[in-house]
């Protein structure tokens, strides 16, 4: 994720107390990569156009309780057995090794 200034106060870096809470609400964890240090800036903006095109695109879902359902499939059966480019691994591969 980018340090997203309203989030993350940078010199410190020091977490804002409301985006703090709104992490502790939702349960994820924020990690602010280092200042000007792109490779260690996750890549999720390629892994959001894979969701929109992939995912989204063409699809109606009744409701995010269906929506939510079929992302999961999407990834235990489809994105996780396709071969990453930047790893030349599948992701399933990877976790199962690591994990």
């Amino acid at each position: 994720m980018d340090n997203l200034k309203a989030g993350i106060i940078i010199y410190d870096p020091t977490l804002n107390e409301t985006y703090s809470e709104l992490s502790r609400f939702y349960s994820f964890t924020i990690d602010p990569p280092k200042v000007f240090k792109p490779e260690h800036k996750g890549k999720v903006e390629r892994s959001i156009r894979i969701v929109k095109e992939q995912l989204i695109a063409g699809k109606s879902y009744h409701d995010i309780i269906e929506a939510n359902s079929e992302a999961i499939k999407w990834c235990k059966n489809e994105i996780s057995y396709r071969v990453c480019t930047t790893t030349g691994s599948k992701p399933i591969d990877l976790y199962l090794f690591e994990e």
